[in-house]
């Protein structure tokens, strides 16, 4: 089988709780890139259009001088799954692209 030139990409899954992040810390010891949905999601929390996105869909009582509140956003969604689902479809388009840049 031909090799690829392609660097060898590892996700690493599982439920919360389960080490996923204290394994990432131990392989980046090692000087292997790990890139994290999950810091590129708290980073998009700041983008101006994921900002305005969230305006129009919450209102504007889900910012904190001018900021997303997460904590609020997060309790709004836990129990409903249409206002889950259209929070991913804001959120998950930019943290694609991020992982794949």
């Amino acid at each position: 089988m031909p090799s690829s030139k392609r660097p060898l990409l590892i996700a690493v899954t599982g439920g919360i709780g389960s080490g996923k992040s204290t394994f990432c810390r131990l392989i980046s010891n090692y000087d292997y890139p790990v890139f994290s949905a999950d810091v590129i999601a708290h980073n998009a929390y700041s983008n101006p259009d994921i900002i305005q996105n969230l305006t129009v869909l919450f209102g504007e009582a889900v910012l904190v001088d001018g900021t997303p509140n997460r904590k609020l956003i997060g309790k709004l969604v836990f129990d409903n799954s249409e206002l889950r689902r259209k929070l991913n479809s804001i959120l998950h388009p930019h943290i694609l692209l991020e992982m794949q840049r």
